[in-house]
């Protein structure tokens, strides 16, 4: 299975939204369905759950906002926001 970006090299994607937009749209056109949660995450998250039963994989970027490859996963993570939006699979416009 092709994936843009789980085995990313720092220094083949810099740390820009930049980098991480077209690497969410290639991951989208070889069917793999990722998101990058931040922030403390206890017991069962309705929405994580439903991006799962769709077939997201939600991943964790820890509980603190920044970091080395925050600002790319933010750019990947709007990419990603706007097909769970086509899907209408769920509402993230609250989640990081």
């Amino acid at each position: 299975m092709h994936d843009a970006w789980a085995l990313r090299d720092a220094a083949s994607f810099p740390d820009t939204a930049e980098a991480g937009m077209p690497a969410a749209r290639t991951d989208l056109q070889h069917g793999v369905r990722r998101y990058m949660a931040y922030g403390r995450m206890m017991g069962p998250t309705p929405t994580f759950d439903e991006m799962k039963a769709h077939g997201f994989e939600i991943l964790s970027g820890g509980c603190l906002l920044g970091g080395d490859g925050y600002r790319s996963w933010r750019g990947y993570n709007e990419v990603i926001r706007t097909e769970a939006a086509r899907l209408h699979v769920a509402d993230l416009a609250m989640v990081l």
